[in-house]
């Protein structure tokens, strides 16, 4: 039986329960190369590299996945927000902050 890309990015969210970000990671990325352009799966993929404190990586497909979104929410701005200031750059963390708790929830 072939694996599709929701049956990835399920099996990631029960990985992630269980705090198996690494292997989350590797199921959402492999949902990612079935959907390469699905904003839901980079923004999974995102939160399992900012738990695995790789923040550049998250930060790149949290912006990926707000540019295929077509809408900036709440939530895709908020871990933007929480990115940029765990990497340093807090004026911008505060910046989108503020957008983000304008930005209708999703």
């Amino acid at each position: 039986m072939t694996s599709t890309a929701r049956d990835h990015y399920n099996q990631g969210i029960l990985q992630k329960k269980r705090y198996l970000y690494t292997d989350a990671l590797a199921s959402f990325e492999a949902a990612l190369a079935i959907e390469p352009e699905n904003h839901e799966f980079l923004m999974a993929r995102g939160n399992m590299l900012y738990a695995l404190e790789r923040y550049q990586e998250a930060l790149d497909s949290y912006r990926k996945a707000e540019s295929l979104a077509g809408v900036r929410h709440r939530g895709l701005l908020l871990a933007i927000s929480s990115t940029l200031a765990a990497l340093g750059r807090h004026q911008e963390s505060v910046q989108v902050y503020e957008e983000g708790m304008q930005a209708p929830r999703a």
